[in-house]
Parts: structure tokens; sequence; C-alpha cells
């Protein structure tokens, strides 16, 4: 079989994983492979090596630095970083794909815009306009020649270290530092790109282009299509190095290429030599292959220019007011560097603002001279004393182009007063006050006042405070105030005290509003004056008044004496301190904990992993039922129980799920919630809640759940809680807190978004005990009754605690049926929620119509269907005989064992008649040995044995038996024939069936069919035999499939197994004797044993070769129920078949 991570990569067969086959084979999964080279990389810069994968089954890859022989060398890998993928042609002959990995996490500005581009399909149909040899590629300009671009220039955007020093690195062209027309400076990259050369290494015949270092953005490199790009390079060039052939770019895309990497090498500024480092890559299945490659680290020879780190594109000041801000360049080097500042349209000195710069604080202020009004751009500059070579050029500003710069567009305005504009819309609906004139930065203060009758709603930017405050920024500012008409909502509590009802107030006609009523301690909401039972709820303001109605119930706060210890309730009076005690058990031992208390109900676990078991208690708070909700399950912790849901964890920070109980408290349903989170608790669950506390410290918040317990929101607690305190319980007014086990004990108030708005002690220090739960709950009665005093009786009616799962059950009498529930409902039993007002429930009965069955003898067989039914109904019967009867037939006259009938009005008397059918079973004392038949008792023991054959030599072999006819092989692939055995049990009657068939089995005898199969896996197919027993037809059923052995042949059924393994089952014929359906075994069967015989009833199974025997009795479907030892070992003697003619 296949393992199970690989299923449905293996051939499939008998349907389970396709259809059926004729061959059966598994291609074992192939390691990925990888590609690197050894590399030169320079001292105290970064090297970005591509890693090329591949997985031949397509599987996602990860990759990993195994060893590093680099002293102070740093790989690091990436896996966050998108690809580019651009697919392109060389000529009309190439055609192949680049895969160049964008540096994301270096460069943000410039892989955003290339990414826009892409996406906005610009780079398709493009081409690589300039080839240079040992040099670069250069594309992605629209007009073909290197002057066209997207219109949209962007800044430079440098990494110190990040350096021209290695093959196939992607960077953006640009126009150099423009001198001749404005704006001058840098920073004119747009959407050319080019690509270094595969063939270049430090030290190498081609060498990378260091002279570009900080004047071309590095954005990305090549990690796959090598091949391809070394052709595009050695395309032909005319003088320009223009492709003489067209080089097009097909397509352009972002992806995620999960089949290659980046590895960015960098070593320290001193190091040098030659190391070894050790690479991996692993798909998902976990095979994996290591790579080691040679890194020879050289010493820095070049002089990199210095470049400025980002500043702001604009400023603006008032006159005569100057600006500071953070101003800095780098140079990698360490040389001293120099600044210029020039107009960036004109390229002259700057005279109408003067920069001054402070190394202490790194601030660069401007500051305009006092009657300069208007815009300028400035060119900032930078540059230090060498040049590329390291040459010393005295501090002089030497070669322009080993110049970086930076433009800021700097506006000088007349005054620092702005007008801030207020209106009212409409204009009817209010006033707004706070509008003028003010100095900018100046803090505002806006007052939307409505007119009677109108109310505010918000202001034109969204925004809802009122008052607001607001900052005069240049340019002013308008803000409209808008109003609606108003609606009062009036909400309250019926009873002035038991509570307290938010959402009073004048709202927005016709807009949404949440109500929310809080019950005061030892007061519970129970409904709204309309009958609405939502809390909180929603309403469309109206002029309107919501009464929302209490109840009383005190708050029960259950805590045990640590685990195993003795429990008992506390009740908060008004002043949340514990009023009363009761006791609900005394030491539990075997470390039982209460984990959680709900309307009367706790739920308990014998430790973490245990078993879990709920207790129903009375009004005093004694234990007066119990059920067990599950056997132990390892690890898992049982969190919390909310109505009939149980909410479990896998121990801190695993799995958390919910279990559904059913009607007898056992659970009926598993929902998954969330998997492992480290350090992540589940402490409680209320409703559409759960409670989460990420340890003990103060971060907690809620799932909000839907219907299905999956999480649909977040919502953190707001209120801080210093680390050590532990949420315990919550209902949906309060939450329980503990300091730690035996720790200060407090409570919560909740508002309705669950935000706790006060808090309040309820007991200090208590050495030892631990808050386990608290219960809210009120009593009211729950009535049941029947629908006649004659039909039935009803079960499940008391007080009990509003909103308490509660089991109805409509018990009918004799000749009675139970219809259904006065409220339509036919569940019996059910399960209910106790409302606030208790309420009534009626089992309704009507007279039903009796089925009586017997079985003709008594002891022939088992019966089923008998019952009281309603006229009409459609009634399944069957009758299963026992061992040694077989069903004959019903007193009606049907035939089929098992049927359906419909009822009539009157009652109806059925008889199933049983004939005496007994179990023989076929044995042989070895290959060519005597053979004999048992014949099995009903306790299916053997009672009687008739010798069948002496001793038959030859290698003869009895294959089966049927109908008291025995099938014989001499031997695998010998002759075949067929004895009639008298009722003695010897042979009567001979018939050669066939002459030898060399290495095929007959495997076994079905009327006129004989099961046959070439060898132990080999192919299988039917004879049906003729008139005289000889072969008349032949059905092939299926091809060889290593391992698979077909054991018998009953009606339409074919059984199988793998050799002495587990695996078997059935294959279903039709009429024509072709497979129609697989049906696996679902038993389990130690390795060994041998199906060895099987009729629609039973198989017959030896533990091998001399080994045990046993019968299993079968269902209609053909899967075990039973287990029956027919014998103990017999050395030698091998069980050849069973018949129950």
């Amino acid at each position: 079989m296949c393992p199970m991570k690989n299923f449905n990569r293996c051939v499939s067969f008998f349907g389970i994983c396709g259809t059926l086959m004729s061959s059966w084979a598994t291609v074992p999964p192939q390691p990925p492979s990888l590609a690197v080279s050894n590399v030169t990389i320079v001292a105290g810069e970064t090297f970005t090596l591509p890693l090329d994968g591949n997985d031949p089954g397509g599987l996602p890859l990860t990759f990993s630095v195994v060893s590093n022989g680099v002293s102070g060398l740093t790989p690091r890998l990436v896996t966050t970083n998108r690809t580019l993928h651009l697919n392109v042609s060389v000529g009309v002959t190439t055609n192949g794909d680049l895969m160049l990995e964008l540096f994301e996490h270096l460069t943000p500005k410039t892989t955003a815009r290339i990414i826009s581009l892409v996406n906005s399909n610009f780079y398709n149909g493009l081409t690589f306009h300039r080839i240079v040899q040992d040099f670069v590629a250069q594309g992605g300009d629209p007009h073909g020649d290197g002057t066209g671009g997207s219109g949209v220039t962007f800044d430079d955007e440098f990494v110190s270290g990040l350096t021209f020093q290695g093959f196939g690195q992607l960077a953006m062209a640009n126009s150099g530092f423009v001198t001749g027309s404005a704006p001058l400076g840098r920073d004119n990259n747009d959407a050319q790109f080019f690509i270094t050369a595969p063939n270049l290494a430090v030290g190498g015949s081609a060498t990378p282009p260091r002279h570009l270092n900080y004047r071309h953005t590095i954005f990305g490199q090549l990690t796959h299509g090598f091949d391809i790009f070394g052709q595009l390079m050695a395309t032909p060039v005319d003088a320009n190095n223009h492709p003489l052939d067209n080089v097009v770019i097909n397509s352009a895309t972002i992806i995620t290429n999960r089949q290659a990497t980046v590895l960015y090498l960098t070593a320290p500024t001193n190091a040098v030599g030659p190391a070894p480092v050790t690479v991996q890559a692993q798909n998902s299945d976990g095979l994996s292959t290591q790579v080691t490659f040679q890194v020879t680290v050289v010493a820095n020879t070049v002089n990199n220019p210095p470049f400025f780190n980002p500043m702001p594109a604009a400023l603006v000041v008032t006159q005569g007011m100057a600006i500071n801000f953070p101003f800095g360049a780098w140079d990698d080097n360490g040389d001293s560097m120099s600044l210029g500042l020039w107009n960036a349209n004109t390229g002259n000195m700057i005279t109408n603002v003067f920069a001054s710069y402070n190394p202490t604080s790194g601030l660069l202020t401007l500051a305009p001279v006092s009657d300069f009004l208007g815009r300028v751009e400035l060119l900032f500059g930078v540059w230090d004393a060498y040049d590329h070579n390291g040459n010393s050029t005295s501090g002089a500003a030497g070669d322009i182009q080993e110049y970086d710069s930076q433009r800021i567009a700097f506006t000088v305005v007349r005054s620092n007063l702005v007008t801030i504009t207020t209106t009212a819309n409409p204009t009817n609906g209010g006033s707004v006050s706070g509008g003028g004139e003010y100095i900018i930065g100046n803090t505002i203060a806006l007052t939307a006042t409505a007119t009677n009758g109108w109310v505010f709603t918000n202001w034109n930017d969204g925004n809802t405070n009122n008052p607001r405050t607001v900052i005069a920024a240049a340019g002013g500012a308008s803000y409209t105030a808008n109003f609606a008409v108003a609606a009062t909502i009036t909400a309250l509590p019926g009873v002035a005290g038991q509570g307290t009802v938010f959402g009073n107030g004048v709202h927005a006609l016709g807009s949404s509003v949440p109500l929310f009523a809080s019950g005061s301690m030892g007061w519970k909401f129970t409904n709204w004056s309309d009958g609405n039972t939502n809390n909180p709820r929603t309403v469309v303001a109206s002029n309107s008044t919501y009464t929302a109605n209490f109840a009383s119930a005190q708050l029960a706060v259950l805590l045990q004496a640590g685990n195993g210890g003795m429990a008992g309730l506390w009740t908060l009076g008004t002043n949340y301190l514990p009023a009363t005690w009761a006791t609900v058990t005394g030491p539990l031992g075997a470390s039982w904990v209460l984990r959680a208390i709900d309307q009367n109900r706790i739920l308990l676990q014998q430790g973490d992993g245990g078993q879990m078991t709920l207790w129903n208690l009375d009004a005093n708070g004694t234990p007066v039922s119990s059920a067990t909700i599950s056997a132990a399950l390892p690890g898992w912790i049982a969190r919390d129980l909310d109505g009939n849901r149980v909410l479990l964890q896998n121990g801190d920070g695993g799995m958390i799920g919910i279990w559904t109980l059913g009607t007898n408290n056992t659970p009926i349903a598993w929902s998954s919630v969330n998997g492992a989170v480290p350090n992540l608790i589940a402490r409680a669950l209320c409703g559409t809640r759960l409670l989460l506390q990420f340890g003990t410290t103060a971060s907690m918040g809620y799932w909000t759940l839907n219907g299905n317990n999956a999480i649909t929101a977040w919502t953190p607690l707001t209120s801080g809680l210093p680390a050590g305190w532990i949420p315990r319980s919550m209902t949906d007014n309060y939450i329980l807190l503990q300091q730690g086990d035996g720790g200060t004990t407090a409570l919560w108030d909740l508002d309705g978004n669950g935000q706790p708005v006060a808090l309040h002690t309820i007991n200090g220090p208590l050495a030892g005990w631990i808050m386990r739960g608290m219960d809210q709950t009120f009593l009211t009665t729950l009535t049941v009754a029947s629908s006649t005093n004659l039909g039935g009786a009803v079960t499940g009616g008391g007080t009990y605690s509003a909103g308490a799962s509660v089991t109805l059950t409509a018990t009918a009498s004799n000749g009675w049926i139970f219809t259904g529930w006065n409220d339509g409902l036919t569940n019996n039993p059910r399960r209910i929620t106790v409302a606030a007002d208790g309420g009534t429930y009626t089992a309704n009965f009507a007279p039903g119509v009796i089925v009586t069955l017997q079985g003709n003898p008594a002891s022939g067989g088992a019966l089923t269907g008998a019952g009281t039914y309603g006229a009409g109904t459609l009634v399944a019967l069957s009758a299963q005989p026992n061992l040694g009867w077989k069903f004959a037939n019903w007193s009606d006259g049907d035939t089929n064992q098992t049927r359906q009938i419909t009822l009539e009005a009157t009652s109806t008397n059925l008889t199933a008649n049983f004939s005496s059918a007994p179990m023989s079973v076929l044995l042989q004392a070895g290959d060519g040995g005597m053979a004999g038949l048992w014949g099995l008792g009903t306790n299916y023991q053997p009672e009687t044995w008739t010798t069948v054959t002496g001793a038959l030599g030859n290698g003869w072999v009895l294959r089966a038996l049927h109908q008291n006819r025995a099938l014989l092989q001499q031997g695998v692939g010998g002759k075949i024939e067929l004895w009639d055995l008298g009722t003695n049990g010897a042979p009567v009657t001979k018939w050669p069936v066939s002459a030898a068939l060399p290495g095929w089995i007959a495997r076994d005898l079905d009327g006129n069919r004989i099961l046959l199969q070439a060898g132990d896996g080999g192919l299988i197919g039917l004879w049906t035999l003729s008139t005289n027993n000889t072969p008349a037809t032949w059905m092939t059923l299926n091809g060889a499939v290593p391992g698979l052995v077909a054991r018998s042949l009953s009606g339409t059924r074919i059984l199988v197994q793998f050799g002495g393994g587990t695996l078997m089952g059935y294959w279903t014929l039709n009429g024509s004797n072709a497979i129609t359906a697989w049906t696996q075994i679902n038993s389990g069967l130690p390795a060994g044993w041998v199906l060895r015989s099987m009729t629609d009833r039973y198989i017959l199974l030896q533990a091998g070769d001399g080994g045990m025997a046993g019968l299993w009795d079968l269902d209609a479907n053909g899967q075990p129920i039973a287990w029956h030892v027919v014998s103990g070992p017999l050395p030698g003697w091998i069980m050849r078949g069973i018949d129950q003619p």
C-alpha cells in the first residue's frame, strides 16, 4: 500500500484512489537538485549568490545553510521576496524564462515601482535594446533605443554594502548625473533596467562593473535561466551594441518562486582566503540535497563613492523662519565627505537660502533670506576626496559622475496664518464654531451644536468627535459638520436598581443604535419590553422606548482547594463580597479538577488529559447526577463549559477546539477553532466570545465565533491588568480574575462590547484555593405533559436555572406511538434550553400498529423490525439465521431475508421460517494429505468428524467445498477435478475439470463458477462450468497486483487479501461477473492470519497453516460483527473451506 503522506501520488486501485487498473506500481520520490557555484567575494560588502533548485515533483523547497567555514562570514536567506518572471525570445529560434528575485526587503520603493509597471503589462513586448559582452544586457525602453521610459521618475535607493561584485545582478538604468538640462543631478530612474553578464567574477577574466557602485540601484538577482541569459548575451550586435536579432520580453509577471532563492554573503572587512560553505534544499516531503561550494574572500581595492540617506522631498517654511531636519550621507570607506548646494534647475550656487550642518546633532538647518518668497529646487551634492581607484583628489569636486545628489523642493510662504473654514450641513441643522485665521501649528477646537430636533452625526472627514481638535496646517482647511433629524430613544430598566441600560439619548433618525442591558449584582437580563431577548441588540432609531427586564439571579463563584481538593460555591452580595457558602464536594483525590460551572452543571477532569465528567447540581449546590463525557484524552485540557459546548485545548499554547454534546452528554461534533500558537491560552467561553490570554501576561482579548464555532474577529481587551493575573471564567456581564493560585480574587464589570468598565475585589488571598468558574442563574419552572394519559409518559419537567440544557423524553405506552411535540418538533429524546419563563412542552401520542415477529423454530435465528408504528410507516424487517440454520421464507411467502413492508391500519404478525443447514468445515492434513469434514455445533465447536479421503499424495490439494462438492487441484498449476460427495462425505463421482494450467491456482468454487488466479498477485478470473463440469466461458476480473490474493467467492462477492496482511475486502460483481465496487473490511486482524473461505454469513480464518481456526459472523454488508474460535492449533492441518448446504 501507499504511505499515507504519498497516497495521492501512488498508482490507485479498487476505486479507492481512482479507477480499477491492471497493474500496481509506486514511483519512489526523488530528492531535489541544487545548482550553486564557487564564488569570490569582496570583504566588507554583500555578495548575492543564486541558489537554483528544482524539485522533480514540483514540491516547494526550503533552503538553509548547513555549515559555514569562513570565520565571521554572515550567510543570510530571505523567504519573503517575490520573483520577476521574464519570458524572452532571442531571434525566432530561442525562447526561455528568466527568474529574478526582487530585493523587496532592501529596496522597497524601487521594487514597488517595478512591480507596478509589471502589473500594468508595461514590459510586455519590449526588448533588450543594448547588449554589451562581459558587461550588461539593458531593456525596458518602449522606444527601443535607450531614450524612452514610463514618464515617471523616482529616486535612487542605495543600500550600504550592496555593490556590483557578482553576476546576473538586476539594477536600474539611469541618465547619470544630469548637467545640461533641468532638473540637474541624479535620481532619474524610470523603467529601464539592466542585468550584469553571467560570466563575471572578481579576479576573473571578465570582472563585475565595480565603477557602477552607488551609481545604479541594485534591486534583484537572476536565480534561474542562466542558459537562456547566456544565449541572450551572445546575440550579435551592431557598432552601437544594438542586437541584430530582436531580443523580446514576451511577458513579465510577478510570482512566488519556491524553487530558487538568493544567499546573501557578507564577510568582515579583514577576512581573506578560501573556505567551504554547505547549503541544503529540502522539499515538503523531507527529501533534501546538500551542496558544498568554495567561498574565497579578497580584500576590497575599490574606493566607493558616498551616497545620501533618504531626505524629505519637499519642505515649507514661513518667510524669515528656518527649518531643521535629519541630514545624512554615507561612505563605505569612512572617507571624509564634502557637501555642496546648487539650484537644481540652473546649476548655479544658491544665494537666497543658507545651509548649515551640525555634525553632533546630525541636523541640517535651511534658512531663507528675509525677503525671499516662493519655491526653489535645491540640489545637494556629496563627494569624498578620492576617485574610484582610490587616488586622492584633495577634496576637489573632480568627476561629476562620482557625486551623489538629492533634490528638495523648498518653499517659503508669505505668512504663517491660514484660514480654517467651518460650515453646517444642512445649514438649518445646527451651527459650527471654531473657524477663523490661525497660526500654522496651532491647536483649534471645533464644536458642532445641533438645532432643536436635529443631531450631529459626523464631520466631512469621517471623524465623529464633538467637540474635536485640529492642527492648523499650511494651506488651511475646511470642516463641515453633518446633522440629521433627531430621534429620541428612551432605554431604561423595568425596575430601578435592577440594572443599567445603555443606548439612551438623541440619535439620527433611521440610524442603527446598539442597546445593552447590564444587570446589577444579583440580577440578570431576561428580555426587552417588545419580547426581544438579544443582548446587546441593534435597533433603528425612532422616537421610541425600550424597557429591559431583569430577574433575580445570584452570582455564584466555584472554588476548589487545589487539584483533588474539596470544592464549594460562594454567592456574592450586591457589594460583590461573598455572602453565603455551600459545600459542593469533599476532597476528591486522584487529581480531579473542577474545570467550570454553567447553569448549575459542573465540568470535571481527572488532571490534564484525563477523563471528563459532568455533574448536575440541585438548588443547594449538591451533585444529584453525573455523566461521563469522555475517556482520557492525553494532553488535552477541558477549559470551560457553555451550554452544550465544551472548550478544549491541547495544553498551553496548543490547538483549540469545541465539543458539542448530545442529549446523553457525550460529544457528537468537533469544531477545530485554531491551531497551536505559543503561549496562547484559551481561558473561557460564553456565547459568541472566546476569552484568551498570552500566558499570564496583560495581553488578552476575545475571538468572536460564528454559529459554526469559526473565528470571525479578534478584539483586544483595552483595560490594563498587571502580569500574573489570570482570567478564570466569564459571563456576558463579568470576568472572574485571580492573582495566581491562592491569590486575590476580583470581578470585572463588562460593557456591551465586552470591555471592562469597573474592577471589584471579591476576596483577599486564600492560600491553596483556586477560583474555578462562576455561574449566574435564576430558577424557573419547566412543565411537561402528555396529550393523553393513556398514550404515554413524559420526563424532564421541573425547576431549573434559566438557560440550563435539559433533556425531555416521551415514552409511549404499549400499543401507542409518540408523534411529536406541541411545537412541531419530532426529536425524542430532545435537548432544550430552558427559557426565562420556563415553558410548557406537550408530547403527542397516537394509537399504533403492532408488528409481531417470531421464528420457526425460535432457535433458528434473530429477527429485527418488531414494534409499534404509525399506520403507513415503511418498516424494515430482517431474519438472521443462527449457525446451523438457513432462512427459508416468511409466512406470507416472501423469500427476501431482508425486506420492507408498508403498514396498514391493522396489526401485522409474520413468521420467519428457518431450515436446518449444519455448517461443515473441510480440512486437510497438508498438501496431498488425508481430508475430512467437521460438523459444527451451535457453539461453533466441532461436534462430528467425517473422513472424505485418505492421503492423496502427488501434491493433490482440496481447494474448496460448496453444496457437497469438493474442488481439487494437483498442486499449483496442476490439473483440476470436482468430486460429488455422498451423505457420508465420501466421493461418489469424480469429474475432470481441466488439464494442468502451469502457474494457475484454483481458489474457490461457487455453484458452477470456479475462481482462479495466476499465482499470488497474478491475474484473476472466473470459469463458468457446463453441465459436464468442464469450462464453458472465461471472464477476466482483474490484472496482476503484487501481493494481492483472491481468497474466496460467494454470490456477488470476491474476498481478497494482501498476502497474510491486515488489508482485506470485497470486490462486488454484477450479473456479468464484472467488478463494480470495492468494500474494505474494517475489522482488525493480526498479521499472519489467512482468510480461507466464505459464505454469505461467515468467513473462515486460520492463523497460518496448522494454526488456530475461527469464524467471523457477517452483517448484511459483509462486515464482521462477532468472532468465534473453532479450534486451537492443529499442526500440519489446513482449513480448506466451509459449506452450509
